[in-house]
């Protein structure tokens, strides 16, 4: 999935159009095992994909909902509430995630309209 979204020209729409993908494959889980909703931790406007149209586009390609604990929180609630239940440092550890490998120079903030 990841070699074939590294093939679209319009690169800005690579990490919703992955997390699109993400939300499909947990679904498909989430029906075979019976699970009635899905959780991220997306927080409004933390990053150009996480804007209410983008999340829009994310949330059409399921059927279930999806559970955002942490969408109003702003970035240093979301750190202390890690370092508080033990997971901080390990948040920061440096690795190439799937997200940092295909980050855009110029992430998409609404897309709804594209889809």
């Amino acid at each position: 999935m990841q070699n074939e979204l590294s093939h679209i020209k319009k690169e800005s729409y690579r990490i919703t159009l992955m997390r699109r993908m993400f939300i499909r494959i947990a679904s498909l889980f989430a029906e075979k095992y019976k699970i009635q909703a899905l959780a991220t931790g997306e927080a409004i406007g933390q990053v150009a994909s996480q804007t209410l149209a983008s999340i829009n586009a994310i949330n059409i390609v399921t059927n279930l909902p999806i559970l955002r604990s942490l969408i109003a929180e702003d970035k240093v609630d979301i750190i202390n509430l890690a370092k508080k239940i033990g997971t901080y440092e390990t948040s920061i550890l440096p690795f190439a995630d799937c997200c940092s490998l295909f980050v855009p120079k110029n992430p998409v903030r609404t897309c709804l309209e594209s889809f």
